[in-house]
């Protein structure tokens, strides 16, 4: 009798999850709540909108531009500028959910696509991007799936002919 709870115990042992164990990132995550772009008359970019989730895990955000090229409407996106900014550089509140931030392109163009893309601080974790937009003078294009745009007000963090960088 010992030998055969011997035995059951060995086979029970080896039942359930194999694998070592996974941690659980939910928690270290945040999302878009509101990104907008203009174009301003100067040509340069504005961005604004809001984090959710834990929005003090963003370390910072890149913006890709790529010039629109009437004859390439449909081409796939090939950013030709990005542009890195810190976002403790980018808050506008002591809360760190909202953002504002400006860069003037070096490629000046009447219309860019454009997507914005946000870094973890945990840089295991992967980039958040939003969907590519279009922004032309005149025309905002903004990615609002949770929240309505009454929440962005305040400064503005602007960048003039700044380096282009990648991340």
């Amino acid at each position: 009798m010992a030998l055969v709870l011997l035995v059951l115990l060995l086979v029970m042992a080896g039942c359930g999850k194999k694998g070592a164990p996974m941690p659980d990132y939910s928690r270290q995550l945040f999302s878009w709540r509101n990104v907008f772009a203009t174009l301003s008359d100067e040509g340069c970019v504005s961005v604004s909108g809001s984090v959710g989730g834990e929005a003090q895990n963003l370390a910072f955000m890149v913006l890709e531009l790529e010039p629109l090229d009437a004859s390439c409407a449909g081409c796939p996106f090939v950013p030709q500028e990005t542009y890195r900014v810190n976002s403790a550089d980018a808050w506008e509140s002591p809360d760190g959910q909202t953002f504002r931030f400006a860069y003037c392109p070096a490629t000046r163009s009447e219309a860019y696509r454009w997507r914005l893309v946000g870094r973890n601080v945990f840089s295991s974790l992967p980039a958040v991007p939003t969907p590519v937009r279009t922004v032309g003078a005149g025309e905002s294009a903004a990615v609002t799936p949770l929240q309505s745009a009454d929440a962005l007000s305040g400064g503005d963090a602007f960048v003039r002919n700044a380096a282009a960088e990648s991340f």
